[in-house]
């Protein structure tokens, strides 16, 4: 019964597929170029956003259709969160003025209160006051909905999907809800979760390319000048990796989860960190990860949990548990990869290594 209904709403027909042609006017525009842009990185896979205010994103594989959807719920979100940072002062002062720029702990405190909510159409707590921190603000939520975009993508072309379905032939792999397989079990579940990071960090790296090409096509560098094409890559990542955390429940053990614990993930970031300092002379600190520690985890969680969500001897095992897992799966990931009927305009990362370590 999961899997007709499943069936039913991921493929061409899904019923909550967005005819952006059809959407209102101050969104219109933004959604449009996206899905232009995301159909054409496709390579033959579907792209569609979905009318469901759930905060959410898939990449699927029924038989050899294969799917990658956004749901409006996870654009909604990442705006909020976009216009809330940029609506502090305190946040990229480098950008535009910020001497009128105010944002409340209460309106932050109502937007951290609904992360988690079904269905809740997130609302912006506060809009940045200036034009360029305004702009700024669209053009790093855009940039978080390429990583998003980019991480299920990687689902799809370093042959995760494949390989999910090599001895089952539908599966549905989203990030905020987890994975619907047939063969779900603990093991499945620690596979899944070195898919996780592989997918996160070639999002991140595949997208950086694709990033810098529209940085230079639509003159990013009229709104983001001040911090430059890889530094603004990466407060949109971090941007998004943030939301995934913050609509995750944090608990300590995460072993029989699909997807990666936030303390995990953020040791992504700072692999990700490394390799953009080598990009330039001065390692960039956004601010965020402080910004988002204060807002939203210590209120949401307590600083107990929080902290424990970060032990190093768990980080470390887990790290080394994923990468050992990663390698073990390489030559099948590689025949995965292989049976893929897909022509992509650009090739993918190859998943050869595990690029943590």
């Amino acid at each position: 019964m999961r899997e007709k209904r499943l069936e039913s709403v991921l493929g061409m027909e899904d019923p909550l597929r967005i005819n952006v042609s059809d959407t209102p006017e101050n969104i219109k525009r933004g959604l449009s170029e996206q899905e232009e842009l995301f159909k054409y990185l496709s390579g033959g896979a579907d792209f569609f956003f979905r009318y469901d205010r759930i905060p959410n994103a898939f990449a699927s594989k029924f038989g050899k259709n294969y799917s990658i959807a956004i749901n409006i719920g996870m654009v909604e979100t990442l705006a909020a969160l976009s216009y809330a940072l940029m609506a502090d002062p305190k946040n990229l002062p480098q950008i535009g003025t910020v001497s009128g720029e105010d944002v409340s702990p209460d309106q932050l405190d109502e937007l951290n209160k609904n992360f988690r909510k079904p269905g809740y159409g997130f609302k912006v707590p506060s809009y940045p006051k200036d034009a360029r921190r305004f702009e700024a603000a669209q053009r790093f939520a855009s940039g978080a909905i390429l990583f998003i975009f980019c991480h299920e993508l990687a689902h799809v072309f370093n042959g995760h999907l494949a390989y999910l379905t090599s001895t089952s032939e539908n599966v549905f792999v989203h990030d905020e809800l987890g994975v619907h397989t047939p063969r779900g079990s603990r093991e499945m579940a620690f596979t899944l979760r070195a898919l996780e990071l592989d997918a996160d960090i070639c999002g991140t790296i595949n997208g950086l390319t694709f990033w810098e090409n529209l940085y230079k096509i639509y003159d990013y560098g009229r709104d983001l000048g001040a911090i430059g094409p890889i530094e603004s890559w990466q407060v949109s990542i971090e941007l998004a990796s943030w939301a995934l955390i913050l609509l995750q429940e944090p608990r300590a053990n995460y072993e029989g989860s699909s997807h990666p614990a936030p303390a995990v993930r953020m040791i992504n970031l700072n692999t990700i960190d490394l390799f953009f300092s080598r990009s330039r002379n001065e390692k960039f600190q956004s601010g965020i990860t402080g910004w988002v520690a204060s807002h939203f985890l210590v209120p949401k969680f307590g600083k107990k949990q929080v902290a424990s969500l970060f032990l190093p001897e768990y980080i470390d095992r887990e790290i080394k548990d994923l990468r050992a897992k990663y390698e073990s799966l390489t030559p099948d990931l590689l025949l995965a990869v292989g049976t893929l009927e897909l022509a992509h305009p650009m090739e993918m990362i190859s998943p050869t290594k595990f690029p943590l370590g």
